[in-house]
C-alpha cells in the first residue's frame, strides 16, 4: 500500500510537471506573438488616423483662410468696382496675410481669363509682390480649368504635385495643394477666383518627424499608386521627373485590397521568414465627386516586430528542460517523505468514523504534514468539545422551548403541528395528546406569505382558541432549512386595548381642549360685539348726527369708516363665535357661511346637501372641526386659486359624511404642494390634513394647473 501511494505521486507529479511545462511554452509563445501583432495593429492604425487627422486640420485651416480672405470687404469692393482703383490695397492685404499666415506658397487672383491680377510669392520666408509684367496667363492650366466648372459654393482642391512656372517644373521642388474658389459680384457674376498654394512641405514633414519616432515608415500615394511621400527623397513625385517607380507595380497584390476599403491593417507576407504589417487609410481634400483622393500607408517590418523574440524564445526552452528535471527530483522526494504521514492519518480518521473522538497522531514535525497533523488532533479536539456544547445547547435551548411565556410551534407547509410548548398548548386551549392538530385551523394560512419572504417578523395575526375566543397575536416565523416552519405566537391583545384606550383618553382630552377653544372664541367674540362693536356704531350715529348739522365731507369719511368697521367686526364676530352653529346646526352653518362668503368676495358660491341635521352624529369638538375644514378651505380659494365659482356638496354616504369643495381656480401641482422644501407655503391645507386625521378622517385633492381643484373630506359618523 505505501509502494502504491509513492509510485501515484511520482507518476502524478511528473505528469502534471511535463504537461505545465510543455503548456506554458506553448501558451507563452502564441501569447507573446499574439500580443506583438496585436500591438502593432493597434499602432499601424493609430499612425495613420494620427496623421490623416493633422492633414485634415491643415486643410480645414487653408480652407478657413481662403473663405476668409474672400469675404473681406476689399475684396468685395475691388470685384464691384474698377480694380485698378484698389489694386493696391488688395496687395497690402495678401502681403499681410502671407506675412502671417506662413503656409501658403503662393496667393493669386485671376479674372476669368486665367490671367493673374494680383500674386504673391512667399520666398526665403519673405513674401515677395510680384510685379504686373511677371505676372502669367494660367489659362491652359488643368487647375484653372477645373475651377471653371465650378458651381456656386464649391472649392477646388488640385492633386498634390510640384509647382510649373513658365511651362517647367520649378527648382527648387516646390509641392503644392492649390485651393481655389470663384469671387462673385453683386450681379452673381463670375468674375475673379481666388488660388492658394498651400506649402506642401509642412504636409511632408509631418510624415518625416512622425517617422522618426516611431519603428515603422510612412508612404503617401495618390490614386495611381505614386509616391507622393517616401522615406527615400528620390522617389517622391518620381512620377513627374519621368521616374517609374510606383507602389502599385511594386506590391500589385495589394491594389485590389486598398481599392475595396477605406481603411485597414494588412498582415502582409513577404516569403516564408518575412512579413509586414500594413495599414492603411484613404481620404479626400474634400466633400466633391472629382476630389483627389489620397491613401496614408504605415508599415511594420518583421525585424522590427520581433527584436530578440526568437533568442528568448530558445533561451526559454533550455530553461525549461533543467526546470523540468529539478521538479521530476524534487516530486519523487515528496512523494517519499509524504507517503509515511498520509497512513497515519488514514488510520487515524478510521478510528475517529467509528467514534473515538479521543484519536490523535503522534508525528511531530514543522512541514505542512506536521501542520496537517497538528489540525488533525486540534480539529478532533474542538470536535469533541463542540459536541458536547451541542448537547449542552440543545437541553438549554429544550428548556426555554418548554418554559417560554410564547407560543413556540414547529410545523410544515401543510400546517400541521409537528411539536408546540406548553404556552402554546394554552393559547390554542388544545390538549398534548392531540397528534392531527393544524395550527390553520385556529389561524389565518400565512405559508405563502412566508415563502416570498422567508421570514416574517411581528405580523398581527388573530387566533380563535377551540373555545371560539380571539385573541390578537404578533407572529415570527421563518423557514429552516429543512423546510420546516418554526415560529413564536405572542398574546398581545391586552397590550393592544391598552394601547387602543391610552388613544381614546388623548383624543378625548383634545377634544375637551378644542371644545374650551372654541368656547373661549366665544367669550372673545361676545366682548367683542359687546363693547367694541357698540362704541363704534354709537361713534357712527354720532358722526351721523354731525353730518345733518354741518355738511362736513371729514365726517362723511367717519361715517364711512365706521360703517366699514361695523361691517368687519360682524364678520370677525361671525368667525370667532359662529352662533349659527349652535342654534340651528352644521349644514346651517356652512350655508350661511357661503352666502356672507359670497357677499365679501364676490366669488359665487353654491351649495347641495342630501341629508337633515338631526343625521350629522359628530362630537361638538367634530363639528367645530367640519366648520373649521371648510371656512379654511375657502380662504385659500379666495387667497390663491384665483376662482370666479365654488361649488359645495355636503352628503352621507356610507356611514361617511363626506364635503366636497370644487372650484374653476387656476389649480396647482398637489406632489410639490405637500413636498418638505414647499411645507411653509402650504401651511393652510396642511393644517387642515392634520384636523382631518385627528379625527381619523379623509383628506383627498385632486388638481391640475388651468382646470381647478377638488378637496374631498371625509369623516365617520360616531355615537359619541
Amino acid at each position: 500500500m505505501k509502494s502504491s501511494i509513492r509510485s501515484k505521486l511520482i507518476i502524478s507529479f511528473t505528469i502534471i510537471v511535463v504537461i505545465s511545462v510543455f503548456l506554458t511554452a506553448v501558451f507563452s509563445r502564441y501569447i507573446q506573438k499574439k500580443f506583438i501583432i496585436e500591438r502593432a495593429n493597434k499602432i499601424a492604425l493609430d499612425e495613420v488616423n494620427y496623421i490623416s487627422k493633422e492633414i485634415g486640420d491643415i486643410l480645414k485651416l487653408a480652407l478657413a483662410d481662403l473663405m476668409i480672405l474672400r469675404d473681406s470687404p476689399e475684396i468685395k469692393h475691388f470685384v464691384d468696382n474698377n480694380y485698378l482703383e484698389s489694386k493696391e490695397n488688395i496687395e497690402k492685404i495678401f502681403y499681410n496675410f502671407a506675412l502671417h499666415h506662413k503656409i501658403f506658397y503662393q496667393l493669386r487672383l485671376l479674372d476669368n481669363l486665367g490671367k493673374e491680377i494680383i500674386r504673391i510669392n512667399y520666398n526665403h520666408d519673405k513674401p515677395v509682390i510680384v510685379k504686373d509684367k511677371n505676372l502669367q496667363v494660367k489659362y491652359n492650366r488643368y487647375y484653372f480649368k477645373q475651377m471653371l466648372k465650378l458651381k456656386k459654393g464649391e472649392v477646388y482642391f488640385s492633386p498634390f504635385d510640384l509647382n510649373i512656372e513658365h511651362h517647367q517644373i520649378e527648382f527648387p521642388y516646390k509641392p503644392v495643394i492649390r485651393i481655389g474658389l470663384p469671387v462673385y459680384d453683386r450681379n452673381g457674376n463670375e468674375t475673379y477666383f481666388l488660388i492658394l498654394n498651400l506649402d506642401g512641405n509642412i504636409i511632408l514633414k509631418l510624415f518625416k518627424n512622425r517617422e522618426n519616432k516611431k519603428l515603422g515608415q510612412f508612404l503617401l500615394l495618390d490614386e495611381k499608386g505614386n509616391f507622393l511621400y517616401h522615406p527615400e527623397k528620390e522617389k517622391r513625385f518620381c512620377f513627374m521627373l519621368g521616374k517609374k517607380d510606383n507602389f502599385y507595380k511594386c506590391l500589385p497584390e495589394l491594389r485590389a485590397v486598398i481599392k475595396k476599403n477605406d481603411q485597414k491593417v494588412i498582415y502582409f507576407s513577404e516569403g516564408l521568414k518575412h512579413f509586414s504589417i500594413i495599414a492603411f487609410k484613404k481620404f479626400k481634400l474634400n466633400s466633391s465627386i472629382n476630389s483627389p483622393q489620397f491613401t496614408i500607408l504605415y508599415s511594420i517590418s518583421d525585424p522590427d516586430l520581433l527584436v530578440g523574440y526568437n533568442k528568448y524564445f530558445k533561451s526559454f526552452i533550455l530553461f525549461t528542460f533543467v526546470i523540468l528535471s529539478v521538479c521530476l527530483i524534487i516530486a519523487t522526494f515528496i512523494a517519499l517523505t509524504l507517503s509515511k504521514p498520509i497512513l497515519s492519518l488514514v488510520e487515524a480518521t478510521k478510528k475517529v468514523e467509528k467514534g473515538d473522538l479521543s484519536t490523535r497522531i503522534n508525528f511531530k514535525s514543522n512541514d505542512e504534514i506536521g501542520m496537517l497533523a497538528h489540525s488533525f488532533n486540534k480539529m478532533t479536539a474542538k470536535l469533541e468539545q463542540y459536541i458536547t456544547m451541542l448537547k449542552n445547547s440543545e437541553e438549554k435551548y429544550r428548556n426555554l422551548f418548554k418554559n417560554s411565556q410564547d407560543a413556540v410551534f414547529l410545523i410544515d407547509f401543510e400546517g400541521n403541528i409537528i411539536e408546540i410548548n406548553s404556552a402554546g398548548l394554552n393559547l390554542l386551549k388544545i390538549d398534548k395528546t392531540d397528534n392531527n392538530t393544524n395550527l390553520f385551523d385556529f389561524t389565518e394560512n400565512f405559508i405563502e406569505e412566508l415563502k416570498k419572504l422567508y421570514e416574517i417578523t411581528d405580523k398581527e395575526i388573530v387566533v380563535t382558541d377551540l373555545s371560539g375566543e380571539k385573541r390578537i397575536c404578533s407572529l415570527k416565523a421563518k423557514i429552516t432549512e429543512n423546510n420546516i416552519v418554526q415560529g413564536i405566537l405572542r398574546d398581545v391583545t391586552e397590550i393592544k386595548k391598552r394601547h387602543e384606550e391610552r388613544i381614546k383618553a388623548k383624543r378625548l382630552i383634545e377634544e375637551q381642549i378644542i371644545i374650551a377653544e372654541e368656547k373661549e372664541r366665544r367669550n372673545i367674540g361676545q366682548l367683542i360685539h359687546e363693547q367694541l362693536a357698540q362704541d363704534v356704531a354709537f361713534l357712527h350715529l354720532k358722526a351721523q348726527e354731525l353730518y345733518q348739522q354741518t355738511k362736513d365731507k371729514n365726517l362723511s369719511q367717519i361715517i364711512e369708516t365706521t360703517d366699514k368697521m361695523v361691517s368687519r367686526i360682524r364678520g370677525t364676530v361671525f368667525d370667532l363665535c359662529p352662533v349659527i352653529l349652535d342654534e340651528h346646526g352644521l349644514i346651517s352653518a356652512i350655508r350661511c357661511y357661503s352666502e356672507n362668503f359670497q357677499d365679501k368676495t364676490g366669488i359665487k358660491i353654491s351649495f347641495y346637501t342630501n341629508t337633515e341635521e338631526k343625521n350629522i352624529k359628530l362630537s361638538q369638538a367634530g363639528k367645530f372641526y367640519c366648520f373649521r375644514v371648510f371656512k379654511e378651505l375657502l380662504n385659500n380659494i379666495f387667497k390663491h386659486a384665483s376662482a370666479t365659482e365654488v361649488v359645495t356638496t355636503f352628503f352621507i354616504v356610507e356611514g361617511k359624511i363626506r364635503l366636497i369643495v370644487d372650484d374653476d381656480g387656476k389649480g396647482f401641482d398637489t406632489e410639490k404642494t405637500f413636498s418638505k422644501e414647499n411645507i411653509k407655503e402650504s401651511i393652510g391645507l396642511y393644517t387642515i390634513k392634520k384636523w382631518i386625521e385627528h379625527f381619523n378622517g379623509n383628506f383627498y385633492i385632486e388638481s391640475e394647473k388651468g382646470k381647478g381643484t377638488r378637496v374631498v373630506v371625509e369623516l365617520g359618523i360616531s355615537d359619541d
